[in-house]
């Protein structure tokens, strides 16, 4: 593992302290947009306790707890190493002394601090080098009496945003029969109404730098305010989201306790719908003819006309009130990994879109990876079934290492592991890539083939 000074350490001592000190630095308010830093002194949010008479905010009951248990899954245990089959397996007086302490915790706002503890993971990201430090995603795990706190909290948010429309309708994260299908479709269907029309569709792809990372407290709750939430519910969320601590955890290594000054923990329950509540106003930053498909915090943001002067100029407007949006909340885009694809089917190649952000030009590109396809200027999907057949081929040799007619696993399994680690590889986005050419569709066929 890197050191900040370029120096290599081996010793997993040392290296749980080096992602300690990342983790803590990318949570750290010193990586808040300079322009929040000198706007989150002003607006307050002030939470009404008096609102107990709202259903959200009404004591927990018997139902919801078990129903909580019930849908936890069986996670490693937090700090506490208190384990969820120890809820599970509890008798119906022992679940009502801890319903107790919950619907006590309700009413105080005061959650304990041991379960605003947690021990990180470190999971490197896909394609990356393991010695840089911020090559690892920090997986949270937390007390499990919390998290099932949590999930009852959570299930009362959401069915608010879900009833009184305040979730995004152009957000398809993190709810209930939404899928990045849903997102996918749209952004082919305007794609295609405007080759249909001759038109160019310039689409930019933003890259939110360490989103969940760096979402701080006070735009959360401000959120919430404005959306009308107030008493227990909102002060619950806002005792989770203070005072938290965390240490790291490798190869049986466990790193000094570090602070997480701002961000919502990954993979606490209770982060998607905060992080849904607190973009919920980005609709009044992209206004029409622009159009946007969002899910979670995978943002793409499109227009087509038959004027790139004209496309040019709302794209740039628009992105400069993005820009704004953005600061105000704590987060921030990166220019680097924010790319630009104008679609089109003309006969010659128009000249590179002229949009900044940041003051620095977004990187015209002529393939680009959203939700898992990969779009192509005249989305042909070539790019993309090449990769398919790239990546299930490597899941089908993965395969056959365990198949043979004298020994490996039995038919009804091999069946079930190409199901799931191959077949499900073709399945993926299939109704979306399908517009592809018969002759591009059928060099998958071979994949498939080999399988049989």
């Amino acid at each position: 593992m890197k050191t900040s000074c370029g120096k290599i350490e081996h010793s997993s001592a040392e290296i749980v302290e080096i992602l300690a000190k990342s983790f803590s630095e990318n949570t750290s308010t010193s990586k808040l947009p300079l322009q929040f830093t000198s706007q989150q002194c002003t607006g307050n949010y002030n939470f009404d306790t008096g609102m107990s008479h709202e259903t959200y905010n009404a004591p927990f009951t018997m139902q919801e707890l078990k129903r909580a248990i019930k849908h936890t899954k069986n996670s490693a245990p937090g700090p506490d190493l208190v384990h969820i089959q120890m809820l599970k397996n509890m008798d119906y007086e022992n679940l009502t002394q801890v319903l107790k302490l919950y619907n006590n915790i309700w009413k105080t706002h005061c959650i304990p601090n041991s379960w605003k503890e947690a021990i990180v993971v470190p999971i490197l990201k896909p394609g990356k080098t393991p010695q840089e430090p911020n090559n690892y995603r920090p997986i949270a795990l937390t007390s499990v009496l919390c998290k099932t706190m949590e999930k009852m909290v959570t299930q009362r948010l959401m069915n608010y945003l879900e009833a009184n429309n305040k979730v995004d309708p152009n957000q398809s994260g993190f709810r209930k029969n939404h899928s990045t299908i849903d997102q996918l479709i749209k952004l082919q269907q305007e794609i295609l109404d405007g080759f249909t029309q001759k038109q160019y569709i310039v689409c930019v792809f933003f890259d939110f730098e360490k989103a969940f990372d760096r979402i701080s407290k006070k735009p959360i709750m401000k959120a919430l305010q404005a959306l009308n939430l107030n008493g227990n519910l909102p002060l619950f969320a806002e005792d989770f989201l203070q005072n938290r601590t965390f240490k790291v955890r490798l190869n049986g290594y466990l790193s000094t306790s570090h602070v997480q000054e701002i961000g919502t923990p990954q993979g606490a329950v209770i982060s998607p719908p905060l992080f849904l509540a607190t973009l919920f106003d980005i609709q009044a930053q992209i206004k029409k003819p622009v159009c946007y498909s969002l899910f979670a915090d995978d943002l793409a943001m499109y227009i087509r006309s038959s004027s790139l002067a004209y496309i040019e100029k709302i794209l740039q407007k628009t992105i400069n009130e993005l820009e704004k949006w953005a600061s105000s909340k704590g987060l921030q885009f990166s220019p680097d990994k924010t790319k630009l694809i104008n679609f089109h089917r003309k006969q010659n190649s128009p000249p590179p879109i002229n949009i900044t952000l940041y003051g620095q030009q977004i990187q015209n590109v002529t393939t680009h990876k959203f939700l898992g396809l990969h779009f192509d200027q005249q989305l042909t999907w070539k790019i993309h079934l090449q990769h398919t057949k790239k990546k299930s081929t490597i899941s089908l040799n993965l395969l056959k290492k365990i198949s043979g007619t004298k020994w490996g696993a039995d038919r009804k399994s091999m069946l079930r592991i190409y199901s799931s680690h191959v077949q499900s590889i073709f399945d993926y986005g299939a109704i979306i890539y399908s517009t592809a050419s018969k002759t591009d569709l059928n060099k998958l066929n071979s994949v498939q083939n080999q399988a049989l």
